[in-house]
This record gives structure tokens, sequence and C-alpha cells, in this order.
């Protein structure tokens, strides 16, 4: 489709000069029959034979104009999605303390605000392309006529060039910096508008206040626009006048031409025409060149989330996770210490049976721990003990003792900071992560409300399972949930929650 792109771009680049050149033996045929006295006989057959060829390549213009403005769309759509499915796909290969990390957050919310828009980076690419290449047609004229135009029309751009380059980078710095307040502005809109939240807002009269805050960031944000905007508009002004005044010279020098003979009517048109249009190219040309840069300085967030890599990874030669387990896990003088750099966990785990189709085979471990945890300080420390096959463990202590973090090493969502866990005699850092979790339950306290079918709710936990019905009905029947969802109106296939039913 890029391909296609390209090719459609190549064959309009060359129809400005031909429809410009047309125009000029069309002017000139008019004043060549005009000028014919009796008994001379007009012959039309060449001046209907330029307006055709000049309708022909209106109409060829308008049909490319709209092939390429249709794959734009399509490349659109596909980039976007394609984008936003890589994006989710890496975030889950992360580990979960960069996710406890404000500036993680920072940098996770500049890379979604590309997944959407960045297409237009490439059609802006492919556009300087068609441009430079019809300048190019357009600039053998003027340089056959008189190459100085070409060095004044330049000369006379690049002010205006610079100018917008400068701005876009400010335009930059500023989206950069405000990506914590946007965050925050974006959770007060949600909060002071959601479903989950509209009981507490009202209850503790919390609008005014949501309401306060949200108008005293946006209004911030607007006279840190409205000032950049200003003195944008400004110097634009004073640039675009620079460059209106070069064309309009050369311009003059076209006319002078012509009223001393040396052009013809069709030649002041097709030259004035095209330089015209060269102005508009070049002007265009130089100002997506700073959008461009401006869009690559923007492309750099995706780019940067990408190529962040998560610490806790499969081995290359990961070793099969025992079925069943044999000997059990064992702690020998583990310690966790939180990164100075991250915030603390926010999860929790509790209670949880392995006994449905949500439930897993080898350990559940319950925790009931709050989500503040102080920075730089340990967790857990010289902790060792064996939890044997077969045996039941309640881990009991006050909050923040670290049962959840303790929880979170059983899971291989942490490595300890000292210290080794082993499985069955081998360390838990020689298994595939992935396996491990599929084999370990945890429910989190502040556990996701999904709002997807029964069926698919019930399935969390083991998705791979969310297709065998037999073993969905089982876990629903031995939950006690089945008896419920046989009522709903479309059973299993009911969605729940209220965002998409």
């Amino acid at each position: 489709m890029t391909v296609s792109n390209l090719l459609l771009r190549l064959l309009r680049s060359a129809l400005p000069l031909a429809s410009l050149y047309t125009g000029k033996l069309i002017i000139d045929e008019i004043i060549f029959l005009a000028a014919l006295t009796a008994p001379a006989v007009p012959d039309f057959s060449r001046l209907w034979l330029f307006i055709a060829l000049e309708f022909a390549a209106v109409i060829l213009s308008d049909i490319l104009s709209r092939a390429t403005a249709l794959i734009d769309s399509l490349l659109g759509d596909r980039f976007s999605n394609a984008t936003s499915v890589r994006l989710m796909q890496h975030a889950a290969t992360l580990d979960l303390d960069m996710f406890e990390d404000a500036l993680f957050y920072d940098k996770l919310e500049r890379a979604r605000q590309q997944t959407g828009g960045r297409i237009t980076l490439m059609s802006q690419v492919l556009t300087q392309v068609q441009d430079s290449i019809t300048m190019l047609f357009l600039a053998v004229g003027l340089i056959a006529f008189n190459p100085w135009l070409i060095a004044l029309l330049v000369v006379t751009l690049v002010p205006a060039f610079l100018g917008e380059a400068h701005f876009n980078a400010r335009s930059y710095a500023l989206s950069f910096s405000r990506t914590p307040e946007r965050r925050e502005l974006d959770y007060i809109r949600y909060t002071g508008a959601s479903d989950e939240t509209a009981k507490e807002v009202k209850v503790f009269g919390l609008s005014l206040f949501l309401t306060d805050r949200f108008k005293t960031l946006s209004d911030k944000f607007y006279s840190e626009n409205k000032s950049l905007s200003l003195r944008r508009a400004a110097w634009g002004l004073g640039l675009a006048a620079i460059a209106s005044a070069g064309y309009y010279a050369a311009y003059a020098m076209i006319v002078l031409q012509t009223v001393n003979g040396n052009l013809s009517i069709g030649d002041l048109t097709f030259l004035a025409g095209s330089f015209a249009r060269l102005r508009s190219l070049l002007e265009g040309i130089l100002g997506r060149f700073a959008s461009v840069a401006d869009g690559a300085l923007y492309l750099r967030d995706l780019f940067d989330f990408f190529e962040m890599k998560p610490r806790i990874a499969a081995p290359l030669k990961p070793r099969p996770f025992p079925k069943p387990i044999l000997h059990g896990f064992v702690f020998e003088n583990v310690g966790f210490k939180y990164q100075p750099n991250g915030k603390p966990a926010a999860p929790e785990a509790v209670s949880k049976n392995g006994n449905g189709a949500t439930g897993n085979d080898a350990t559940d471990i319950a925790d009931d721990e709050p989500s503040a945890k102080p920075r730089e300080r340990w967790a857990n420390r010289h902790l060792s003990f064996t939890l044997k096959a077969g045996e039941k463990l309640a881990l009991v202590g006050e909050n923040g003792a670290g049962k959840t973090t303790l929880a979170k090493l059983f899971s291989r969502l942490y490595d300890p900071s000292e210290g080794r866990i082993l499985l069955d005699g081998y360390d838990l850092r020689e298994y595939d992560p992935i396996e491990l979790r599929k084999e370990i339950g945890v429910i989190f306290q502040d556990f996701v409300r999904y709002q997807l079918t029964a069926s698919d709710n019930i399935a969390i936990g083991r998705i791979g399972e969310r297709t065998n019905r037999p073993r969905i009905t089982d876990a629903a029947t031995r939950s006690l949930a089945g008896g419920v969802i046989e009522k709903l109106p479309k059973g299993y296939e009911q969605m729940i929650g209220r965002k998409f039913s």
C-alpha cells in the first residue's frame, strides 16, 4: 500500500507543470487566432486539443488526489491499530515495578498519544517527496528564464522556516513538561464524571473541589498556549511579509520582461503561475520540514517506550515447571527493597482457592496489605522458610509487614533484592515467568472488574481456556455462580457491567 502511495504521488508531481504549460499554449493560441484577419480562416483544432489536454490533466489530478487521500486514510487506520497492539504487547512484557513509577507513566502517556496521529508524519514525508519533485519540474522553466529568481525565493523563505522550527521546538518542550499535569487533568475529568466515583462525589460534595482543580490546571494550560500562540503569530506575520516581498519582486521582473516584448502573454502566465506555485510548494516544504522535525520529536517518545526492556525475563533455556510440585518452595535469606526511583506497589493480594477455571493448581497466597509503602525501605529481609508441596500456610501480619510483597515474589512479579527463592531445588529465575504464573493463583485486593462477558470473566486467570465451555460451566457451578449466570438474558455471553450493555 505504501508503494502504491509513492507511485500515485510521483504521477501527481508532474501534473502541475503539465497544466501550467498547457495553459500557456491555450493563451498563446487564443492570441494568435484573435490576431488573424480576413481572408484567413482560423483553425480551432489546436485550441480544442489544448483545452482537452488541460481538462484531462485536471481530471487525472483529482483522481490521483482522491486515491492518495484514500490510501493515507487506510494506512492511518492500519498504523494506529498496529501501534496500539504493539504498545499493549510491549507493556505486558515490562516489569511490575515500572508501572509503580510516575516517570514511567509519563513515558507511557506520551507513547499512547503517538499511536493515533503519527501517520500524519508519514503522510507529510510522502508529500514532501511529491512536492520536491514537482518543484524540480517547475524550477526548470524558471532557471531557463532567470536562475536568480529561484535564489531570491529561497532566501526570502528561509527566515519563515527558521521561525516555524523554533516555535515547534518550544511547543514540544511545553507539551513534554506538562505530561504529569496532563495525566492529572485526565484523572480529575474521569473522577468528576464517572459511574465508579459518582456516589462518593455526591456524598462527600467533591464536585466543586474537582471542578476548581480542573479549572486551575486547564486555565494554566490555556494561558501558556495563548502566550506561545501570540508570539508565534506575531513572528509569523513579519516573516511571511518578507517572503511575500521576495515573491512580488520576482513577479515584477517577469512583468517588465513581458512589457518589453521579451515574453509572450502565454509565457507571462506560465512563468507567473510557475513562480507562484513554486513559492507555495517551497513554503509548504519548509513549513512541513519543521513540522516533520517536530513530529519526529514526538515520535521519539514512542520509540523510547519500545526501547524499555524488562529485567524479569525467561532464560534462554527455561526449566520446565514441575507438575506436580514435589518438594515445594524454599526462601533462602530473601530480602526485597523497593527501588529508590519507583513508587510503592498498589495491588494487594487476598485469599483465593484454585478450584474454578480462574484458579491455578500450585499455590494460592492471601494478603490484605495496604497500598502505601514508603520509599527506600526493605519490605522483607532475612526471610528464610520452606513451603512444602501440599502444605497450607497463612501469612499474618500488620499492615505494611510485606505480605503482598511476598505474594509478588512467589509469582515473580518481583525478583529478590538479595537471597534466592527455590522451587523443587532450582532457582525461580530458571523458570519461564509466564509458565510460573500459570501455576500460581493470585487475586489482588483491588481486583479488576472486567467489562467482559460472564464466560470471559470466569476464564480470567486461565484465559487460554476461554473457549472451553465445559470447564467454564463447571467452574461457575462449583463457585455457586452458575444459577445466577443462567438467569441472565444472554447467559454466559451476557456482558457484565454497564459500559457496553
